[in-house]
């Protein structure tokens, strides 16, 4: 089994839900502290999708299988009310697929320093192909747990994919050519 970790070219801010603009939303291309940021997220207002696309997962060969993939939030809220997950998704086809959500919901982030979350066991793979698209992303959103309002800031997003590379076919080919050209040495 091989493993390939990922930071997305893209971020941006998809108002599909919630109510509470992401600024910055480009920022979550690298770990480099310049955050994606949701101001005033406050009791059960929830922000928009932050939308990571553009992994390079090219290097995966053709016809392996994709086992796990785990993905990563690099997070924190600023102020002293709390702030949570309320949906993470992949996104296959450039569509958000909400049938697993892998939010940590009620868990409230860390205040004022970045912590990682990591989400994984996903039950809706995608495809090779769906994962090595420009529109193959993570989309999550995150909600305010008190009465009062914080932003909701992340550093960065990523993907780890677990794959197992298919059989070398040209191994059984070779061999039965070494076979020939030993027999002409001979």
């Amino acid at each position: 089994m091989a493993t390939l970790t990922s930071f997305p070219t893209a971020g941006a801010d998809d108002a599909a839900v919630g109510s509470v603009t992401w600024g910055n939303p480009g920022n979550v291309v690298s770990n480099n502290g310049l955050r994606a940021t949701a101001a005033s997220v406050s009791s059960a207002a929830e922000s928009h999708y932050l939308k990571a696309t553009g992994f390079d997962f090219s290097m995966i060969p053709a016809d392996s299988t994709i086992n796990a993939i785990t993905v990563k939030i690099d997070r924190q809220r600023n102020g002293s009310f709390n702030v949570g997950d309320a949906r993470v998704y992949l996104i296959k086809g450039g569509t958000i697929d909400t049938s697993v959500n892998k939010a940590n919901v009620g868990v409230a982030w860390p205040n004022g320093s970045d912590a990682v979350a990591t989400y994984t066991s996903w039950s809706n793979l995608p495809t090779l192909s769906q994962l090595q698209a420009a529109d193959f992303g993570v989309a999550m959103t995150a909600i305010g747990l008190s009465a009062s309002t914080a932003s909701a800031d992340v550093d960065y997003i990523s993907v780890t994919v677990d794959y197992t590379e298919p059989a070398d076919t040209n191994l059984r080919g070779g061999v039965s050519g070494v076979s020939g050209i030993s027999a002409l040495v001979c």
